[in-house]
């Protein structure tokens, strides 16, 4: 098997970005300075915060082109399932070539990252799980939902802690030993249905109605809201800078829309 020459020239990774010296080679490809620092920057434009090094990215690109170059000894560039993965590929270059500049200067303050926060906090909760997920009946549907109606009229009576009632009656093992403590939990982190109700809870004690998720019931208790001052403000930045890269993305790919031909026979995706 012929040996794979791999050479890096780390003290080239501090060079003026407007050269473009060889930092490393991979089976006689060269990756220069100039394509490391726009494709780190691109990375960087489109991962705010990250901490990965320009040294690791590196690293990265040497081992996509070690992985590229096997592919194509396979011949894996022709096979029908590649197609897809290509055009998603070249879809995202294209974007990165039209919005890149734009996508760089985008900014988030500290005040929009407090205003996503303050709608979309992290929050401790406990819940009560009655299963009924994916292929269960009609009947287990409605026999489910019953039972998570008659859980929340027993927690209501308050005769007993919501958590005794959880060790007793939630049907997630994992968090039924705990009193149904799932932690603190943030966006994304949740299914959908549930952290839409968990985040619009204010007292701590306080319990939501009976929520359908797709995997079944639940009644949420909110443990504690964490506070703006102890928030992973990074992540809220991050997640407002996505936003705006998403929004960026659809109103150009809208312009692109309307000014092609595009048909979609309706009837056929139902």
């Amino acid at each position: 098997m012929k040996r794979t020459v791999l050479t890096v020239g780390l003290a080239l990774l501090f060079l003026n970005p407007a050269m473009s010296a060889e930092v490393a080679n991979v089976n006689g490809v060269s990756i220069d300075s100039k394509e490391l620092d726009g494709r780190y920057q691109a990375f960087l434009a489109f991962s705010p915060g990250t901490k990965v090094s320009k040294r690791e990215f590196l690293e990265r690109i040497i081992d996509e082109k070690l992985g590229a170059n096997e592919a194509r000894k396979k011949g894996l560039q022709n096979h029908p399932n590649i197609e897809p993965r290509v055009n998603a590929l070249l879809a995202e270059a294209y974007l990165d070539s039209e919005l890149g500049a734009d996508l760089q200067k985008i900014h988030v303050t500290d005040q929009e990252a407090k205003r996503f926060y303050s709608k979309n906090p992290t929050v401790r909760i406990r819940h009560i799980f009655i299963q009924a997920g994916a292929g269960a009946t009609k009947e287990q549907l409605n026999e489910a939902r019953k039972r998570a109606r008659e859980t929340l009229l027993e927690v209501k009576k308050a005769k007993r802690s919501f958590a005794a009632i959880a060790r007793e009656k939630s049907e997630d093992p994992v968090t039924a030993i705990n009193g149904g403590d799932l932690g603190y939990r943030a966006l994304g982190e949740l299914p959908p249905e549930v952290y839409s109700v968990a985040s619009r809870l204010r007292k701590p004690g306080e319990v939501s109605h009976v929520v359908e998720s797709a995997f079944g019931f639940h009644l949420i208790q909110l443990m504690a809201r964490k506070p703006w001052h102890d928030a992973d403000v990074a992540q809220a930045k991050r997640t407002v800078f996505e936003q705006k890269r998403a929004a960026m993305i659809k109103e150009h790919l809208a312009r692109l829309r309307r000014s092609s031909n595009v048909k979609i026979q309706a009837s056929l995706t139902r």
